[in-house]
């Protein structure tokens, strides 16, 4: 009943936002979701709205509700990059952690998940302990939980993953530090903004990063962006 529930929120809320068309995309994406949770034994497709979390000041004012990337959509994605094999993901705004499950799925090194609500850390932590007893290869995922804008990058970090996860103040001072991190050590980087509501931030700042490809994934809009170094790989 709360499944059926939560798919006809989410169904509602897709609707006013990006219409019939790619709300039918939608939800043959949650259906896929739902069979992920069900082979890993995982917790991800509920959505969390803000006021749910134990999140106080500023931050929450600031940041977006739980909404995961789709399984369908992530698939799709990694089959557009073609990332050479050994790449470290950082998803901003990571949640319950299934892009870090995914990414290691999808054959990364390594995950890395930045998120400020306990609550969902500590669902991340649980997800990832399920998720290690179903997967059958080493799983090396690490918990961030804080301020994004705080994150200090271990300068190993390649694909930077942001599903709208914060607003522009947070995401600006993010952005400039993974530009300190790739003048640190320079190094082939790769940039994903799903449902880009800022990208015009991305786009006016002084950047390394340049547009690869931007397109419509399973019903809402993507741009990949890439380094030099990237956009020869």
């Amino acid at each position: 009943m709360f499944y059926v529930g939560n798919v006809y929120k989410q169904f509602m809320t897709s609707l006013k936002l990006v219409g019939f068309r790619r709300t039918l995309s939608v939800i043959v994406s949650r259906l896929a979701d739902f069979s992920f949770d069900v082979k890993y034994g995982t917790d991800t497709i509920a959505w969390v709205e803000l006021e749910e979390c134990e999140v106080d000041g500023e931050l929450k004012q600031r940041g977006q509700r739980y909404q995961p990337s789709g399984t369908l959509s992530f698939k799709k994605l990694m089959n557009i990059m073609q990332l050479p094999p050994g790449q470290v993901l950082i998803d901003f705004g990571s949640g319950k952690g299934r892009v870090m499950l995914m990414a290691i799925a999808h054959g990364f090194k390594k995950a890395i998940g930045v998120e400020f609500s306990p609550e969902m850390c500590a669902v991340t932590r649980d997800n990832i302990a399920q998720f290690r007893k179903k997967w059958d290869g080493e799983v090396d995922i690490e918990v961030y939980e804080g301020d994004a804008a705080e994150y200090r990058f271990s300068d190993e970090e390649t694909v930077f993953y942001f599903y709208h996860p914060f607003d522009e103040t947070i995401l600006e001072k993010v952005l400039g530090n993974i530009n300190a991190s790739l003048e640190r050590r320079p190094r082939p980087a790769w940039m994903v903004y799903y449902y880009p509501i800022h990208r015009d931030l991305v786009e006016r700042l002084e950047s390394t990063f340049q547009i690869v490809k931007e397109f419509v994934l399973l019903g809402y809009d993507c741009v990949i962006y890439a380094n030099k170094d990237g956009m020869s790989q």
